[in-house]
């Protein structure tokens, strides 16, 4: 039994890896083979495993210093935040390819954004990191009583923080390379669905940048997440 479980973890793993390095080929394969779309789902669902268990891995050493004792609880908390997400944003998707008369189709377009999004999402957050240490600071000072928790909202939100100069440098380098994965995700995302969908170049760019401009990524998700770590009392 605990070398099935090995195996299947194991395979979890290759699974990821494989999506990194041929995602195109990755997403036809999953998308055209005979296996039912229940099997289809649960692959992609294991590729926002690993992408959990790597961001989880990143920003465990900002929970110890913010003072988050890491329990069951809270990591049941953090895997749901996580998928409510992916599902939200599937959805959206899905719904933005169709507004642009794109003939999606929800579960296949689930498995398209999992595969491309949740294979390349820890290194975004990797990128994010100098940005997310910051975050740690101001909640460390608040959660000490050095600022009113409803006065620091404005701060998360707006992110109007007083970065230190350092961070301020990192972060601009950690910038420019996020924007230029962010770039390769979407032309990834752009040949996935005309290769899918069979759909027109021009209008499932416009679909795509709008869903982009619209789900306001890799930025609501981690305000969001740092108002859950600012009231968390674990």
């Amino acid at each position: 039994m605990m070398n099935q479980d090995i195996n299947l973890f194991v395979s979890f793993w290759v699974d990821w890896f494989d999506c990194i390095r041929s995602p195109l080929k990755s997403c036809r394969k999953i998308l055209i083979s005979a296996i039912p779309d229940k099997e289809k789902i649960i692959f992609a669902s294991r590729i926002w495993i690993i992408a959990f268990l790597l961001s989880f891995a990143l920003e465990l050493p900002l929970y110890f210093y913010i003072g988050i004792h890491i329990e069951k609880p809270f990591v049941f908390s953090y895997l749901a935040y996580g998928f409510l997400l992916i599902f939200i944003a599937s959805f959206i998707m899905h719904i933005v390819l169709r507004a642009f008369g794109i003939q999606s189709i929800f579960h296949e377009t689930f498995i398209i954004y999992s595969i491309l999004m949740g294979s390349y999402s820890p290194f975004l957050l990797l990128l994010s990191y100098p940005v997310q240490i910051n975050n740690a600071l101001l909640i460390t000072e608040i959660k000490n009583g050095h600022i009113p928790s409803l006065n620091a909202l404005p701060l998360l939100f707006y992110n109007k923080i007083n970065y230190e100069p350092l961070i301020v440098i990192v972060s601009s380098f950690m910038n420019i390379l996020s924007g230029m994965l962010n770039l390769i995700i979407v032309v990834l995302l752009l040949y996935a669905i005309m290769d899918r969908y069979n759909s027109n170049k021009f209008r499932t760019l416009l679909s795509i940048t709008f869903f982009q401009i619209f789900l306001l990524p890799y930025l609501f998700p981690f305000m969001i997440k740092d108002v859950i770590l600012l009231f968390y009392k674990g």
